[in-house]
C-alpha cells in the first residue's frame, strides 16, 4: 500500500504517523505542494495524510495550490471514501474542504498543552485509543470553529473546542501535533527561523519552557501517539502486514 503525505513546510515530515505507517508496511511518499508539485492521481495511493503549515486555509490568493489541495481532499474523503488523516493544518483543511469553518484563534496554543477526549470518544473505533486526558505539542494560530456536516467532534482543550474529529473511521483529523517526538522538538534549538517564529507568537524564551515541558511529558505522549496511529491503521486494515495477517 502507498500513502501520499501532503507537506507544506520545508524540512517537515509525517513524524510518528509516518513511522507507524511504515512499520505496517506502507510506502510513504512526501509530496511538497508548496513547491509547485501537483496533487497526484488518487489511483496512485491508498492513503492520504495532510500535515501542518505556516499558511492559513483561506490564503488561496497567496497560495493557489490550496484550491487544488482542498479539492483533492474533498474528492478523497467524500467521493472515494479512502483513508485520510489530517494533522493541524491538515485538520483545518479537512474541515474547510467539507464545508466547515476555520478562523483565527482567540487564544494561541503553542507548547505542550492538555487535550481532553470527549466521553463519546470512548466508543469511537479510532479515538477510543486516545487517553482521556493527555499533553500534546500544539502550535496553531487558527482553529476549526465549525465542524463539517456529519463530523463528530471527539476532543477539545481549554482554548480550542475542536481538537479532534471524525467523519467515520476512515477520515479523522487532529489539531494537536501527535506526530511530534522529543528529538524533533530538541532540533528546534538549532533552527533560528523556528525559534524566531515561536518568540514572535509568544515571548522570548518560550522555547526553553516548551523544551523543558517536552522532556518531561513526551516519553508518555509518544507512546499515546503511536497507540492512536496504530488503532487507525488497524481499523482501516492498512499496510501489507495488516492485510496478510
Amino acid at each position: 500500500m502507498r500513502a501520499a503525505i501532503f507537506l507544506h513546510l520545508e524540512g517537515d515530515s509525517s513524524g510518528l504517523l509516518g513511522k507507524a505507517l511504515e512499520q505496517a508496511g506502507v510506502v510513504c511518499e512526501d509530496i511538497h505542494l508548496y513547491n509547485g508539485v501537483p496533487t497526484p492521481d488518487p489511483a496512485a495511493h491508498d492513503i492520504l495524510v495532510t500535515m501542518g503549515a505556516a499558511q492559513q486555509v483561506w490564503e488561496t490568493e497567496e497560495h493557489p495550490w490550496l484550491v487544488e489541495e482542498k479539492a483533492a481532499i474533498r474528492h478523497w474523503v467524500e467521493d472515494l471514501g479512502k483513508p485520510f488523516f489530517g494533522i493541524c493544518f491538515g485538520h483545518q483543511l479537512l474541515a474547510d474542504a467539507l464545508g466547515g469553518q476555520v478562523e483565527m484563534s482567540k487564544s494561541k496554543e503553542i507548547g505542550i498543552l492538555q487535550v481532553n477526549r470527549h466521553q463519546d470518544a470512548a466508543h469511537d473505533p479510532v479515538f477510543s485509543a486516545m487517553e482521556p486526558s493527555g499533553h500534546w505539542m500544539q502550535w496553531h494560530l487558527a482553529e476549526v470553529t465549525k465542524a463539517p456536516e456529519g463530523a463528530q467532534v471527539l476532543a477539545s482543550s481549554g482554548e480550542c473546542t475542536i481538537q479532534a474529529m471524525s467523519l467515520g473511521p476512515h477520515a479523522v483529523s487532529i489539531q494537536f501535533h501527535a506526530e511530534s517526538s522529543l528529538p524533533t522538538i530538541e532540533k528546534w534549538q538549532d533552527d533560528q527561523i523556528t525559534l524566531d517564529a515561536m518568540a514572535r507568537s509568544t515571548h522570548p524564551g518560550h522555547y526553553a519552557e516548551v523544551l523543558a515541558e517536552a522532556r518531561q511529558r513526551m516519553p508518555v505522549t509518544e507512546v499515546n501517539a503511536m497507540r492512536l496511529f496504530n488503532r487507525w491503521i488497524e481499523v482501516n486494515e492498512l499496510g501489507e502486514k495488516r492485510l496478510s495477517a
